[in-house]
């Protein structure tokens, strides 16, 4: 993925290696006025992943002015990406694609499997 729609605004991602990603702890940035995001390139693609959605959590923030905390923006973002990981058929779902079934649940030990998977 080169660029990604946030809000009706084109987002280019970019993957940097060399930028000072320890100087503050940041694994990524978003740029609200160049309309950019740019992220480690040294991550494993799970943490890129989740690390795109806080960063786009961060971008919608600000467009719409709801000034969330650096803590909200993490709650918000680790708990949809954790909850799309576990659902696999939920994004389809919530765009509106028919016939999708999103129900997951349990076994007695705990592992997740679909609905459609159940002996």
């Amino acid at each position: 993925m080169k660029r990604i729609d946030i809000l009706g605004i084109p987002y280019e991602i970019r993957h940097k290696k060399e930028y000072d990603w320890d100087k503050d702890g940041a694994m990524g940035k978003a740029d609200s006025v160049k309309a950019i995001i740019t992220l480690n390139s040294a991550m494993p693609q799970i943490t890129e992943n989740e690390c795109l959605l806080h960063e786009i959590t961060h971008l919608i923030s600000e467009s719409l002015s709801l000034d969330l905390t650096e803590a909200q923006v993490s709650g918000i973002s680790i708990g949809i990406f954790s909850t799309l990981r576990k659902n696999k058929r939920l994004g389809d779902y919530l765009i509106g694609k028919k016939d999708v079934d999103i129900y997951t649940c349990y076994t007695a030990d705990r592992k997740w499997i679909e609905m459609d998977d159940i002996p």
